[in-house]
């Protein structure tokens, strides 16, 4: 996906179709040494474009999955952007013809576990900064080498962009290596432990504002409903809200404190 308007950003795009460059990465280089997981092939030159994949239906009504926390839609919800298939098995799909985010939603259910990133190309940014346009690289967080996997590609695209000689693009690359952070079974004990206690001081903490609290405070008008002292307090002539009331209330509580302190 890429502006029209911005020479960078084209050119980009285009050496991105061009037939020349046939892998987006260094996997398949002159010189990089083939092993049995990643294998190399011959691809696809160009872009194959299906006759129908302009001809889709961009009201198609969706689905809602709740048990799967997804979105289902018909297959003639979105598109089929042309593809083409790198030596090194990956398959590019060109979105510039098509709504983005309606795509990427509606076919999400279709690229399951497959489709971790991409590129965009000659976004508008402030007015304020020299360049004008950016590239931009998107992930997903379910894959765990899919940023520096997909930043890795925009920074060899750019690079294989400034050659004169479109044929030499497989003699230069830049190589990245990334080894994420092994959680044994020991740190996952550990962090499963802390979780646990995390979630032990949440619920004790919404327990005693939710439980403790209140019951507190209507404790002690349960205890004058079930000992009827309203009803003495009539008997006796005193008035519900009267200032005599509050007054034997208060002395009644303050000795009956004074008893307790002497028997203690």
């Amino acid at each position: 996906l890429f502006n029209e308007n911005d020479p960078i950003a084209k050119g980009l795009s285009e050496r991105l179709r061009n037939n020349t460059f046939s892998n987006i990465g260094t996997t398949c280089m002159d010189e990089n040494n083939q092993t049995e997981v990643y294998k190399c092939s011959r691809g696809q030159p160009d872009f194959y474009k299906q006759p129908d994949f302009n001809d889709y239906n961009l009201h198609a009504r969706c689905s809602e999955c709740f048990s799967k926390m997804l979105q289902i839609c018909p297959p003639d919800s979105f598109g089929h952007p042309p593809t083409r298939k790198t030596q090194s098995s990956v398959v590019l799909y060109d979105l510039d013809q098509f709504p983005l985010d309606d795509y990427l939603i509606k076919s999400h259910q279709y690229f399951t576990d497959s489709r971790y990133g991409g590129l965009t190309f000659g976004d508008n940014i402030e007015d304020d900064f020299p360049n004008t346009s950016h590239a931009r690289v998107w992930f997903s967080n379910k894959g765990y080498h899919a940023l520096p996997a997909y930043l890795n590609v925009m920074n060899n695209l750019i690079l294989r962009s400034k050659l004169s000689d479109i044929s030499d693009v497989s003699k230069f690359g830049i190589s990245m290596y990334n080894h994420p952070l092994t959680l044994n079974s020991e740190l996952l004990s550990q962090q499963s432990l802390e979780q646990r206690i995390s979630d032990f001081g949440v619920a004790l903490t919404v327990l005693c504002a939710y439980a403790f609290v209140p019951a507190a405070v209507i404790l002690y008008l349960v205890k004058e409903n079930v000992t009827q002292e309203k009803r003495l307090i009539f008997v006796c002539g005193v008035k519900p809200f009267g200032k005599l009331r509050l007054t034997a209330s208060l002395k009644d509580n303050s000795h009956l404190s004074e008893i307790f302190s002497d028997d203690s």
